[in-house]
């Protein structure tokens, strides 16, 4: 994942472990956070050329607003079935970032409204701020892709109207604004300390340990790297750039094909399993309301060997039936999504 991440694609890296149940857990892997930079690392390759090509505002507006609403389309309706797909791919998080161009570019046209009246416009400010803060403490009560999508509306409506409002004190005081100039070291330094001081240090101290590494990690880095990069002068012609981005292109494509082709050679397992959808090719994965009947019956020997449960414990398939293979015992399995639902009041009429 940190190779991947240091040319924009570790969003990508960890998609295509993603849906490997025996890979490393996310929460030992100290580079996970970097998905969203890959994220936004590739909208930041597509989005000048739009520059480029589209001069006018308003139809720069109209045409990032078009792929906002099909991206954000496939990322709900795709949401329950390629969670993996939708939460880490970029054109599934394309709207996200879009957001906050049509909120720019919302500012330059001539019907942006904005209340005149202070204390409506604080009133809608609160609200707003509320409502995203009351987002945090709506786990259980709402899903997690329409939290995130509540969370981003109202993240973009915020800056939408607190447009150059220097007297909204909860926003521009100085610790808020010196936060949000930290913020980008903070998101980088938060995961690792927090992985690390988890391996490293008892429960009782990984909080404070975590608190007072980050923040001084973050300002460390912000002041010895990020604000000299910032605000040195870089001089790029457009033949650079483009140079700049083909070499870039070319590099992320030879990682990943590197990474696709070496995967097989680094799983040390049965094939088999090495197949995505290997699962459902046995008839006993998924087996309808007929699964008691025809899947579990008495064996022929004098050992059986059972595996009933979801598709994580039908990732097992392979190594039981392995090991049944070995002791002389019949391998039988009753696996799938919503198994007991669908076996619900059958345990009774199979057993007489």
């Amino acid at each position: 994942t940190g190779a991947a991440a240091l040319f924009g694609i570790s969003n990508i890296a960890l998609w295509s472990i993603s849906n490997d149940y025996f890979g490393a857990d996310s929460l030992v892997n100290a580079n996970l956070h970097t998905w969203s930079l890959g994220v936004e690392e590739q909208f930041y390759l597509i989005f000048p050329f739009l520059l480029l090509i589209i001069k006018n505002h308003r139809v720069l507006a109209i045409v990032i607003g078009g792929f906002a609403i099909i991206s954000l389309l496939g990322y709900i309706g795709l949401w329950s079935d390629h969670k993996s797909s939708v939460f880490y791919l970029m054109p599934f998080r394309f709207w996200e970032l879009a957001l906050g161009v049509l909120v720019y570019l919302s500012h330059h046209f001539d019907y942006c409204v904005l209340p005149k009246n202070t204390f409506v416009s604080n009133v809608i400010k609160y609200t707003l701020l509320c409502s995203l803060i009351s987002i945090f403490f709506s786990k259980g009560y709402m899903t997690e892709s329409y939290a995130t999508l509540f969370c981003v509306m109202l993240a973009g409506c915020i800056i939408y109207f607190t447009r150059g409002d220097r007297r909204n004190y909860f926003l521009s005081n100085y610790v808020s604004v010196f936060i949000g100039k930290i913020s980008y070291s903070l998101y980088l330094w938060h995961w690792p300390v927090l992985v690390y001081a988890t391996l490293l240090f008892s429960q009782e101290l990984v909080t404070p340990v975590y608190v007072v590494l980050t923040v001084f990690m973050s300002i460390t880095s912000y002041y010895i790297v990020e604000r000299p990069y910032r605000y040195r002068k870089f001089k790029f012609c457009k033949e650079q750039f483009v140079l700049i981005f083909i070499a870039y292109a070319a590099v992320a494509s030879v990682l990943i094909g590197f990474q696709w082709a070496i995967k097989p050679a680094l799983y040390l397992g049965p094939s088999e399993a090495n197949e995505v959808q290997f699962l459902r090719k046995d008839k006993c994965h998924l087996p309808g309301k007929n699964g008691l009947s025809t899947c579990l019956r008495q064996s022929g020997t004098s050992k059986s060997l059972f595996l009933i449960g979801d598709s994580h414990a039908g990732n097992y398939s392979i190594a039981l039936n392995s090991v049944g293979e070995k002791y002389g015992a019949k391998f039988q399995l009753l696996t799938g999504r919503a198994l007991w639902k669908s076996l619900a009041g059958r345990c009774e009429e199979s057993s007489n």
